[in-house]
């Protein structure tokens, strides 16, 4: 039987549906803006962005190229937004200006739509040995074949990673990491994101801390390691690899294979999982 409180939410949600259906689809417009500058092979890159995405990938140029691709349903706020791209042969800044973002509108409220302003979609190449920093609100970020260190600081924001050999950090509110061919040490700091890391040979030290985010960790087969672990309440340990000590499945330290670099995880309710490949 239906209660008169379902037939409201009911009533409200046809209502808003009509409102959808009648409203006109307004169609996407876009402009990309390329610039390049000199850049050192161990040079910095820092990226900011908002809405958009962000996807690096390398060549053996000395110099870092940007094309931004500029979306949105406005003409004008599109022709607005300039991309800057500061500095010097050391470190290079980019990020955009102009441009205005609403808050939604009414729609919002329902989960629907979200800021209108432009996004801005960033293709960039960078020396191979460079090191990358972006702060991102919620675009994906994607890295390709860097040799030097990753830093990604986001709040919703996925981040896939393949083929990096520098050092990683990553800190979101609840964005996910996806890691393949990881072969340097990894540091993952989030409130609820999960994360699930492919480690290449040699092994180096890797940390992982949640409240609620779980990670699955992929090692060779033949892997040596050291492990601590920190669970809260209700999160557990599942591993492929023998553990000498029935202690690890909740706290404490063990060696796995005669031990060797230290995987830490410190969660209240997540999950970790080491997987044998």
């Amino acid at each position: 039987m239906i209660t008169s409180v379902s037939r409201r939410q009911m009533v409200g949600l046809c209502l808003l549906c009509s409102v959808l259906v009648g409203m006109p689809v307004q169609a996407q417009s876009s402009r990309t803006i390329t610039k390049e500058a000199d850049l050192d092979a161990d040079g910095t890159v820092e990226v900011q962005v908002g809405a958009g995405s962000v996807r690096v990938t390398t060549w053996e140029r000395s110099s870092v190229r940007a094309a931004v691709k500029i979306t949105g349903e406005s003409k004008k706020e599109i022709e607005n937004v300039r991309v800057r791209m500061e500095g010097n042969a050391r470190r290079v800044r980019i990020h955009t200006e102009g441009g205005s973002g609403g808050e939604g509108g009414l729609l919002a409220l329902f989960g629907f739509g979200g800021p209108s302003g432009p996004e801005s979609h960033y293709t960039l190449q960078v020396p191979v040995t460079a090191t990358l920093s972006v702060a991102s609100e919620q675009a994906p970020v994607e890295v390709r074949g860097l040799k030097g260190e990753v830093t990604v600081e986001g709040s919703s924001s996925p981040v896939h990673l393949r083929n990096v050999a520098g050092d990683i950090t990553v800190a979101t509110f609840s964005g996910s990491l996806e890691a393949d061919g990881v072969r340097g040490g990894v540091t993952f700091a989030t409130f609820s994101g999960d994360a699930r890391v492919t480690l290449e040979p040699p092994l180096h030290g890797h940390e992982f801390a949640s409240f609620s985010g779980s990670a699955n960790i992929i090692l060779p087969a033949d892997a040596s390691f050291d492990l601590r672990t920190d669970f809260g309440w209700g999160g557990g340990l599942r591993s492929d690899f023998p553990l000498p000590d029935s202690s690890a499945q909740s706290d404490g330290t063990v060696s796995v294979a005669g031990g060797g670099p230290m995987i830490a995880f410190e969660s209240f309710s997540g999950d970790l999982h080491l997987q044998a490949e």
